[in-house]
Protein backbone atom coordinates (compact mmCIF):
# COMPACT_ATOMS: atom_id res chain seq x y z
CA UNK A 1 0.00 0.00 0.00
CA UNK A 2 1.34 3.40 -1.01
CA UNK A 3 1.18 6.04 1.74
CA UNK A 4 1.30 9.08 -0.56
CA UNK A 5 4.60 9.57 -2.43
CA UNK A 6 4.14 9.62 -6.20
CA UNK A 7 5.20 6.39 -7.89
CA UNK A 8 4.71 6.16 -11.66
CA UNK A 9 3.56 2.76 -12.96
CA UNK A 10 3.31 0.98 -16.30
CA UNK A 11 0.04 1.86 -18.06
CA UNK A 12 0.07 -1.52 -19.86
CA UNK A 13 0.47 -3.49 -16.63
CA UNK A 14 -2.34 -1.56 -14.90
CA UNK A 15 -4.72 -1.20 -17.87
CA UNK A 16 -7.94 -1.84 -15.90
CA UNK A 17 -7.44 0.53 -12.97
CA UNK A 18 -9.69 3.51 -12.31
CA UNK A 19 -9.12 6.09 -15.04
CA UNK A 20 -9.78 9.82 -14.66
CA UNK A 21 -10.04 11.31 -18.14
CA UNK A 22 -9.88 15.12 -18.09
CA UNK A 23 -10.57 17.51 -20.95
CA UNK A 24 -9.74 21.14 -20.23
CA UNK A 25 -10.48 24.06 -22.52
CA UNK A 26 -8.62 27.32 -22.10
CA UNK A 27 -10.50 30.06 -23.91
CA UNK A 28 -9.37 33.57 -24.73
CA UNK A 29 -11.55 34.73 -21.80
CA UNK A 30 -9.65 32.27 -19.54
CA UNK A 31 -6.49 34.30 -20.15
CA UNK A 32 -8.20 37.26 -18.48
CA UNK A 33 -10.17 35.65 -15.65
CA UNK A 34 -8.44 32.27 -15.05
CA UNK A 35 -11.63 30.17 -15.41
CA UNK A 36 -11.30 27.07 -17.62
CA UNK A 37 -13.90 24.52 -18.73
CA UNK A 38 -13.45 21.00 -17.32
CA UNK A 39 -15.07 17.79 -18.57
CA UNK A 40 -14.04 14.80 -16.47
CA UNK A 41 -14.98 11.13 -16.67
CA UNK A 42 -14.07 8.35 -14.25
CA UNK A 43 -13.99 4.84 -15.68
CA UNK A 44 -13.48 1.41 -14.06
CA UNK A 45 -14.89 2.46 -10.68
CA UNK A 46 -14.92 -0.16 -7.94
CA UNK A 47 -18.12 -1.45 -6.37
CA UNK A 48 -19.08 0.46 -3.20
CA UNK A 49 -22.36 1.01 -1.37
CA UNK A 50 -21.46 4.71 -1.01
CA UNK A 51 -18.53 6.75 -2.26
CA UNK A 52 -17.73 10.42 -2.68
CA UNK A 53 -15.72 12.19 -5.40
CA UNK A 54 -14.32 15.35 -3.79
CA UNK A 55 -12.86 18.25 -5.76
CA UNK A 56 -10.12 20.31 -4.10
CA UNK A 57 -10.08 23.22 -6.54
CA UNK A 58 -9.69 26.58 -4.85
CA UNK A 59 -12.73 27.78 -6.77
CA UNK A 60 -15.21 25.77 -8.80
CA UNK A 61 -18.60 26.62 -10.26
CA UNK A 62 -21.40 24.93 -12.20
CA UNK A 63 -20.44 21.37 -11.19
CA UNK A 64 -22.87 19.16 -13.08
CA UNK A 65 -23.29 15.42 -13.54
CA UNK A 66 -23.32 14.66 -17.26
CA UNK A 67 -23.58 10.85 -17.31
CA UNK A 68 -23.49 7.83 -15.01
CA UNK A 69 -23.45 4.12 -15.75
CA UNK A 70 -23.84 1.28 -13.26
CA UNK A 71 -24.55 3.78 -10.44
CA UNK A 72 -27.97 3.82 -8.79
CA UNK A 73 -27.85 7.45 -7.67
CA UNK A 74 -25.52 10.42 -7.97
CA UNK A 75 -25.90 13.95 -6.67
CA UNK A 76 -23.79 17.09 -6.44
CA UNK A 77 -23.19 18.38 -2.91
CA UNK A 78 -21.00 21.50 -2.91
CA UNK A 79 -17.67 20.56 -4.51
CA UNK A 80 -18.35 16.83 -4.31
CA UNK A 81 -20.40 14.16 -6.07
CA UNK A 82 -22.01 11.59 -3.78
CA UNK A 83 -22.58 8.18 -5.34
CA UNK A 84 -24.59 5.27 -3.99
CA UNK A 85 -24.81 1.65 -5.05
CA UNK A 86 -21.85 1.78 -7.40
CA UNK A 87 -21.37 -1.45 -9.39
CA UNK A 88 -18.01 -2.82 -10.55
CA UNK A 89 -16.89 -1.06 -13.74
CA UNK A 90 -19.15 1.95 -13.24
CA UNK A 91 -18.45 5.34 -14.79
CA UNK A 92 -19.20 8.95 -13.90
CA UNK A 93 -18.84 12.05 -16.10
CA UNK A 94 -19.08 15.63 -14.85
CA UNK A 95 -18.50 19.14 -16.13
CA UNK A 96 -17.58 22.33 -14.31
CA UNK A 97 -15.70 25.56 -14.55
CA UNK A 98 -12.57 25.76 -12.40
CA UNK A 99 -10.30 28.65 -11.53
CA UNK A 100 -6.99 26.97 -12.30
CA UNK A 101 -5.18 29.18 -14.83
CA UNK A 102 -2.78 31.68 -13.28
CA UNK A 103 -0.89 34.52 -14.95
CA UNK A 104 2.91 34.39 -14.59
CA UNK A 105 5.68 36.78 -15.61
CA UNK A 106 6.21 34.97 -18.93
CA UNK A 107 2.75 33.54 -19.60
CA UNK A 108 0.34 31.25 -17.75
CA UNK A 109 0.33 28.26 -15.41
CA UNK A 110 -2.39 25.57 -15.41
CA UNK A 111 -2.53 23.46 -12.25
CA UNK A 112 -4.53 20.27 -11.82
CA UNK A 113 -4.90 17.87 -8.95
CA UNK A 114 -4.39 16.48 -6.52
CA UNK A 115 -5.34 13.25 -8.25
CA UNK A 116 -5.41 10.24 -5.95
CA UNK A 117 -7.26 7.02 -5.34
CA UNK A 118 -7.37 6.68 -1.59
CA UNK A 119 -8.99 4.02 0.52
CA UNK A 120 -8.58 4.04 4.30
CA UNK A 121 -4.86 4.79 4.91
CA UNK A 122 -3.37 3.98 1.52
CA UNK A 123 -3.27 4.97 -2.13
CA UNK A 124 -3.96 2.55 -4.94
CA UNK A 125 -3.09 2.52 -8.66
CA UNK A 126 -4.91 5.04 -10.83
CA UNK A 127 -4.62 6.39 -14.36
CA UNK A 128 -5.03 10.07 -15.22
CA UNK A 129 -5.12 11.53 -18.70
CA UNK A 130 -5.33 15.27 -19.25
CA UNK A 131 -6.12 16.80 -22.64
CA UNK A 132 -5.78 20.58 -22.78
CA UNK A 133 -7.01 22.72 -25.67
CA UNK A 134 -5.53 26.23 -25.66
CA UNK A 135 -5.59 29.31 -27.93
CA UNK A 136 -2.74 28.42 -30.28
CA UNK A 137 -2.32 31.97 -31.55
CA UNK A 138 -1.70 33.33 -28.04
CA UNK A 139 0.36 30.73 -26.16
CA UNK A 140 2.67 27.69 -26.39
CA UNK A 141 3.49 24.88 -23.96
CA UNK A 142 6.78 25.71 -22.26
CA UNK A 143 7.12 23.10 -19.48
CA UNK A 144 5.20 20.20 -17.94
CA UNK A 145 5.66 18.88 -14.42
CA UNK A 146 6.31 16.50 -12.93
CA UNK A 147 8.77 16.08 -15.78
CA UNK A 148 8.58 12.27 -15.56
CA UNK A 149 5.00 12.29 -16.87
CA UNK A 150 4.24 10.67 -20.17
CA UNK A 151 3.56 13.52 -22.58
CA UNK A 152 1.60 11.75 -25.26
CA UNK A 153 1.48 14.71 -27.58
CA UNK A 154 2.05 18.42 -27.86
CA UNK A 155 0.66 19.90 -31.07
CA UNK A 156 1.19 23.66 -31.26
CA UNK A 157 -0.61 23.86 -34.62
CA UNK A 158 -3.81 22.53 -33.06
CA UNK A 159 -3.36 24.12 -29.61
CA UNK A 160 -3.32 20.75 -27.87
CA UNK A 161 -1.33 18.96 -25.18
CA UNK A 162 -2.10 15.46 -23.85
CA UNK A 163 -0.62 14.02 -20.64
CA UNK A 164 -1.06 10.45 -19.42
CA UNK A 165 0.10 8.81 -16.19
CA UNK A 166 -0.59 5.63 -14.27
CA UNK A 167 0.56 5.98 -10.68
CA UNK A 168 0.12 5.36 -6.97
CA UNK A 169 0.13 8.17 -4.44
CA UNK A 170 -0.73 11.81 -5.07
CA UNK A 171 -0.31 13.46 -8.49
CA UNK A 172 -0.40 17.20 -9.13
CA UNK A 173 0.19 18.37 -12.68
CA UNK A 174 1.31 21.74 -13.92
CA UNK A 175 1.64 23.03 -17.47
CA UNK A 176 3.48 26.30 -18.02
CA UNK A 177 2.62 28.26 -21.15
CA UNK A 178 4.54 31.16 -22.62
CA UNK A 179 2.87 34.07 -24.39
CA UNK A 180 3.58 34.46 -28.09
Amino acid sequence: INLGPLKLLSTKKFADVMHSQNKITISQQSLTDGWVQLHQCYYHLNAFPKVEVVYKYRKMRHLKIERVTKIQSAKVVGQAVELSKVSEGASLCVSAQVLSLEKTASGYRLKNGPFRRKFLDGYFPMRVSVTVHYPKSLMRVNQVSPNKLSIRRINHHKGLVILDATFEGILNTQINFRKI
